[in-house]
């Protein structure tokens, strides 16, 4: 019943946020949201994931802080989605790291899990509803939480860049302006 409430609630995400891609107005606005600290959000949001999958001590941070462009509501769907991830596909006794900087007038995250990794055929797959070796590394999910990261990211103008290797890692970066 938890599993499909969640596929639910990020199909119905996933729906309104494509609306209001589509709107002017409600992309306008959407664009011209802003938060104080993307820091503090950021930090709030991977401690609250960490705790509830019980690695807290696995977690390695080193951010900075700046205003960004953005809804609050999206970037902590961004960043708890992408964090999720790495979570799930990671053994939990290593060390997941997400860090942060200003580069270019764009607040950069990444995001590194040392777990299973992708091969590079399948990081250029990564769509909605697309799981891999779902046998192999059981999975409670649709696919859907990349699809929200990638129409967030579109929505305010930012990238995304997926950087793999099976077996090893996955490195995620994110760039959103600031």
């Amino acid at each position: 019943a938890v599993r499909l409430r969640r596929l639910f609630e990020n199909y119905l995400y996933l729906s309104a946020l494509t609306i209001n891609s589509y709107d002017i107005v409600e992309l306008e606005k959407l664009q011209n949201s802003v938060i104080y600290s993307a820091e503090s959000l950021l930090y709030e949001t991977v401690t609250n994931l960490s705790y509830t999958y019980e690695i807290n001590d696995k977690i390695e941070m080193n951010l900075v802080d700046t205003p960004l462009q953005i809804s609050e509501e999206h970037f902590n769907k961004l960043i708890y989605e992408l964090v999720d991830n790495a979570i799930k596909f990671n053994d939990k006794s290593i060390k997941i790291k997400v860090s942060s900087k200003i580069k270019e007038n764009k607040y950069v995250i990444h995001i590194i899990d040392y777990g299973i990794g992708m091969p590079l055929e399948k990081l250029y797959m990564l769509d909605a509803y697309i799981q891999f070796d779902r046998l192999t590394n059981e999975q409670q999910g649709s696919g859907l939480g990349l699809a929200i990261v990638n129409k967030i990211i579109s929505i305010y103008k930012g990238q995304i860049k997926f950087k793999s290797k099976l077996g090893e890692y996955t490195n995620i970066t994110i760039k959103l302006p600031t």
